[in-house]
């Protein structure tokens, strides 16, 4: 029999102690799947104890600040890139969406492929080189002037090095907590939420004041000193993974893995539309345009709701189970995706960002603790996540573009696209619900 992995927790391992592979009682061992053999080891750190965990939050908070919060501020770069006489780019909504696109596709896709980095021990190298890429890209930004220079600057060089920050960002916590791993895993997402509400208005303002090109500049020195700091205070727990693919297939032979994963790919294609096109949407429909209602704070708004639902959730995840939590948030973001098509005055307009920013920033901030929790060997969690940011990378990059499309179709008409995601949303918390079940042998009270 393989030696199981050093990650794993069994129950009746004292608090505040850390055992080498020997010292894992008999009993425990019984009821651990045989796993990879681990070389032998020193002692492991204690999950939960000291400042270190902690540390790490800190650390995980800046680098999803910096990747994730570029995805959820580019709604204020669309509105700039389809203003009149902003850039000499395409006007097309559809066009213009393929630079999000391509950001989002990357910052998963390269998430994916440098999972096994990671449990391989090299996530200073990661931090390192995904940050000069992404000061890197905003510093050429601020030189740009075409289409395709932006694509190759904010699309392709941000993207992937925001991909590089990815799993660094969720694993250096969940693999530093058991018991406190979801409020954990939200304080760290909050980082997102928090540059969703920062850099829209700081970019915006910069740009009105200073121009595009500073407006770049500053958001490459903020990259640049956050960062820093992650880097410095990166620390990994577990032991360096010896052998491995990139990606951990054979998971999906998990069904509520199976299940769960394919459930998040088809939510991409919607659950990011509300993101990318409601401030768009805002400025060119006139009932809301009209009610003095500020575009600019519609962002801002959305990502401060997200912040909420990132944290409170997730902290009662430790408690309720994160599938009990994070499908009916997948159920309630599809059904306000839908009455978003029937908002026809400000207040409710409002209701509806604030609610959707609470129930997608739940659903975005989950999977790491959901992952966690259906994985026994924390080791392979790298190669684990790898399965979930390359699934969902290529529905994130077809989802704004079909989106766009649908647009276009309709005459710069919004309910078609608007309909489509939500049903796409609520098709995919079928599926969540699917995985929840099963991992719960179709027992309804229970945590899961």
């Amino acid at each position: 029999m393989n030696v199981v992995a050093l990650a794993q927790e069994p129950a009746d391992c004292p608090s505040g102690s850390a055992w080498t592979i020997d010292e894992v009682p008999s009993t425990s061992r019984q009821d651990l799947p045989v796993t990879l053999p681990v070389p032998p080891s020193p002692l492991i750190p204690p999950p939960d104890v000291g400042i270190r965990p902690w540390l790490q939050v800190v650390a995980g908070f800046f680098l999803m600040f910096n990747a994730w919060g570029t995805i959820f501020s580019f709604g204020v770069f669309q509105t700039f890139y389809t203003s009149s006489g902003s850039l000499e780019i395409s006007q097309s909504p559809s066009a213009i969406a393929w630079i999000g696109s391509i950001q989002t596709f990357l910052l998963l896709f390269v998430g994916a492929m440098s999972g096994i980095l990671f449990d391989k021990g090299y996530f200073r190298y990661m931090i390192f080189f995904g940050s000069s890429l992404v000061v890197l890209g905003l510093v050429t930004l601020s030189l740009a002037t075409r289409f395709y220079q932006v694509l190759l600057s904010q699309g392709v060089c941000v993207g992937f090095g925001t991909g590089l920050l990815l799993v660094p960002s969720v694993a250096l916590p969940s693999t530093w907590f058991l018991k406190h791993r979801g409020i954990a895993v939200g304080l760290v997402s909050s980082g997102a939420s928090v540059a969703g509400v920062v850099l829209p208005i700081t970019v915006r303002a910069l740009i009105r004041t200073t121009g595009f090109s500073w407006a770049a500049r500053v958001s490459g020195f903020v990259s640049l000193v956050t960062l820093t700091i992650s880097l410095l205070l990166a620390n990994q727990r577990l032991p360096r993974r010896t052998g491995g693919s990139f990606i951990e297939y054979k998971a999906l032979k998990q069904p509520e893995f199976a299940l769960y994963i394919f459930g998040l790919f088809i939510s991409m294609f919607g659950l990011y539309t509300f993101y990318g096109f409601v401030e768009i949407w805002a400025v060119n429909h006139p009932a809301i345009s009209n009610t003095g209602l500020e575009a600019i704070y519609i962002l801002p708004i959305l990502n401060a709701a997200s912040l909420v639902g990132r944290i409170g959730p997730l902290y009662c995840s430790d408690s309720l189970g994160p599938l009990n939590i994070q499908t009916p948030a997948m159920l309630v973001s599809g059904i306000l995706c839908l009455l978003w098509s029937e908002v026809r005055s400000a207040g409710p307009f409002v209701l509806v960002v604030i609610l959707y920013g609470i129930s997608s920033g739940t659903v975005i901030a989950m999977p790491p603790v959901v992952i966690s929790s259906m994985t026994n060997d924390m080791t392979t969690f790298g190669g684990r996540m790898a399965v979930f940011f390359l699934t969902i990378s290529c529905s994130s990059l077809a989802g704004p573009p079909i989106n766009g499309a649908i647009i276009q179709a309709q005459y710069l008409r919004y309910e078609g696209c608007q309909i489509f995601s939500g049903a796409i949303i609520i098709l995919a918390s079928l599926f969540l619900f699917a995985a929840r079940m099963t991992k719960s042998k179709l027992k309804l009270y229970v945590k899961v």
